[in-house]
């Protein structure tokens, strides 16, 4: 009876061991690789596969992006960081005479990658247009500048701009007021609640519709999306 009682226990209180051991182990090794950059490489080399679903993940964009860069399966994704960009230095204060010079010709690029894959919907075409239309009417001449200009000519048509060039960055006085009080948005924020029991009831499509729209307005980085 007592020998298979040891028999059971003896083996799970050496694992148990074994697995405190090497905690133990790796709380040290962890500790010091911390102290030096090419430690923890090695650490995480050797130690730990805990990032490899991370790192592949981040070389797999670049992939994506080099590709896109290149010209081969261009995504909106990377004009819309590149044109969002070129509005932040357009609405800066004071502006400077040169900006957006570093990747202004990979931003042409992609807009016309884009076009002729047919990659953009009717507002990100006169959106990206606009943007670079005021860009290139404010913006000092540099050979690189003068270069991606060209591109631009010889990339945007008629078809792209919009009426009164009114997707560029608007200043935020002009966008006028809107009819909410501050009572009405308190009053909305206490309100809200988490759901989670719904009403065995279907919501119309265009309801869905109208809420998609409304939460696109919603910031996001580099109007990404």
């Amino acid at each position: 009876m007592i020998k298979s009682i040891l028999k059971n226990i003896l083996p799970r209180c050496l694992i148990i061991y074994l697995q405190h051991l090497r905690q133990r182990v790796d709380e040290r090794v962890a500790s010091a690789a911390a102290y030096a950059g090419w430690a923890s490489w090695l650490y995480y080399a050797i130690c730990s596969r805990q990032f490899d679903r991370e790192m592949r993940t981040v070389l797999l964009a670049r992939r994506r992006y080099y590709q896109t860069r290149d010209g081969l399966n261009p995504q909106s994704y990377a004009l819309r960081r590149n044109v969002h960009r070129l509005e932040k230095g357009l609405i800066m204060r004071p502006r400077r005479a040169v900006f957006g010079e570093a990747y202004i010709v990979e931003t042409v690029r992609y807009f016309g990658y884009c076009l002729a894959a047919n990659r953009l919907a009717d507002d990100e075409i006169r959106w990206a247009h606009d943007v670079l239309k005021e860009y290139f009417s404010v913006v000092a001449s540099t050979s690189v500048i003068d270069i991606a200009r060209r591109f631009f000519a010889e990339t945007a048509d008629d078809k792209s701009a919009s009426e009164d060039n009114a997707h560029k960055p608007q200043a935020y006085a002009s966008l006028g007021s809107v009819g909410v009080t501050f009572d009405d948005f308190s009053a909305l924020c206490t309100r809200r609640h988490s759901v989670r029991w719904f009403e065995p009831r279907r919501v119309p499509g265009d309801l869905v519709d109208a809420a998609l729209d409304i939460a696109a307005t919603a910031p996001s980085a580099c109007n990404r999306q």
